[in-house]
């Protein structure tokens, strides 16, 4: 076993904010009840929005606190950047887990200056991207918790109803990632929400040591058949060195809609691509534009010649979420790397010409989903514009391997690839 000097703010998530183009916010007094006494610093309570003016950088943010309260603060120079980057807010929002914030008045406005997570209790820090450690979580009835604790950190931010690969690693309590590459890691998935009637599924799987190309951290990846959508309980057990250990961690498995699974066979439709167009990317992408590659094939043109490949559907100038314009960011990093798949990118959003440039179709309607994306199942069965971007890894085949949305981490692509491609 070797561990890493911890770095608290490393999960991909983070790393995924420090790529967002602007998003525009604005911070607000603090909203003070007339039944309740002002709120003072520090506050602690789970951020429900974000607010970015740059690459990196947090403007903003909205705290929901314990009486239902929401505070709108600025976010100011952060004294405990390296301990706790601003960015990491994002994985917190994602997780649901709370953050405590110290802040002050500033000209009328309620700047943060530094965010610390809450404790556990246990008294130890709860880590990005994990729940208290599983001596103090809450498990389902007839589980038990035996051996020295380990924290799960989850990597994956999707997981699907079927086949879903799911990404996690294990940390000591003080945040240290433990790299144990012939460590026994078995999972099992509990279901929490079962329908009312219905025995709970409970499945079991081993977990396989990976590295992708991207990070440097050791990460563990499980593949879980989970047959509903809902609140699933993971139980981890690791033999390291000869010692069990076991944590825990809750899952959520989203609802997929009309979107293919893993094994369902792609949409085998015609996406626009550069020969379209004459080369004029301006007609069927909106700027700023992505890898030229990126428009030399079609998907019915991939499945055809049996070629693997990735598509994303994702708009860098129509944004309908805050991690709108991220995916391509983040496929254009991992397509340099992953030279023998195909990666394509389309507008997922219903476009048209007029006067020589790319707008909404209609121009002044509502943002709603292409004929491209719809083939897909987006916009169908409570899959709305505001869940982009989306991004499916199709085999050789033609047959779907994996999909992912909204917060979408090069490492979740890279283990997707890797079985892709037999790495």
């Amino acid at each position: 076993m070797h561990p890493r000097t911890p770095r608290r703010g490393e999960p991909v998530l983070a790393a995924l904010i420090s790529l967002a183009t602007v998003v525009a916010a604005a911070c607000a007094p603090i909203p003070q009840s007339p039944t309740l006494p002002p709120v003072s610093s520090p506050a602690v309570g789970v951020v429900v929005e974000l607010g970015l003016r740059g690459l990196g950088d947090v403007a903003s943010l909205r705290l929901r606190l314990d009486d239902g309260r929401i505070l709108d603060l600025a976010v100011g120079t952060v004294e405990n950047a390296v301990e706790f980057p601003p960015s990491h807010l994002a994985e917190m929002k994602s997780l649901g887990l709370p953050v405590r914030v110290f802040f002050r008045d500033e000209a009328g406005r309620s700047v943060a200056y530094r965010f610390e997570h809450v404790e556990a209790m246990d008294g130890s820090a709860v880590p990005s991207g994990s729940t208290v450690p599983a001596s103090a979580s809450p498990s389902p009835a007839g589980s038990t918790s035996a051996g020295a604790a380990v924290q799960v950190v989850l990597v994956s931010a999707s997981a699907w109803p079927g086949g879903t690969t799911v990404l996690f690693t294990l940390d000591e309590a003080d945040n240290t990632v433990i790299e144990a590459p012939d460590a026994a890691v078995v999972v099992t998935a509990t279901e929490v929400s079962a329908p009312a009637g219905q025995v709970p599924v409970v499945v079991s799987a081993d977990a396989r040591f990976v590295r992708v190309q991207s990070s440097d951290r050791p990460l563990y990846a499980v593949d879980l058949d989970l047959v509903r959508p809902g609140t699933w309980h993971l139980d981890v057990t690791a033999t390291i060195d000869g010692v069990r250990r076991e944590g825990a961690t809750p899952l959520t498995v989203s609802n997929p809609g009309a979107t293919p699974g893993r094994g369902d066979p792609a949409p085998n439709i015609h996406t626009p691509t550069a020969a379209d167009v004459d080369g004029n990317l301006s007609l069927i992408v909106g700027p700023p534009f992505a890898d030229p590659r990126f428009y030399d094939t079609s998907v019915d043109q991939a499945i055809a010649q049996g070629i693997p490949f990735v598509l994303v559907l994702d708009s860098a100038k129509w944004r309908t979420s805050l991690y709108c314009g991220l995916a391509i960011s983040m496929i254009q990093r991992v397509a340099r790397e992953w030279r023998q798949v195909t990666f394509m990118h389309v507008e997922p959003f219903a476009t048209t010409v007029v006067a020589g440039a790319l707008v909404l179709d209609p121009p002044e309607g509502a943002v709603h989903f292409s004929a491209s994306a719809q083939a897909w199942g987006l916009g169908l069965q409570g899959i709305e514009v505001q869940t982009s971007p989306w991004v499916f890894v199709v085999d050789g085949t033609g047959r779907v391997q994996a999909k992912f949305q909204g917060i979408i981490g090069s490492d979740e692509l890279e283990v997707a690839l890797l079985k892709l491609t037999g790495g």
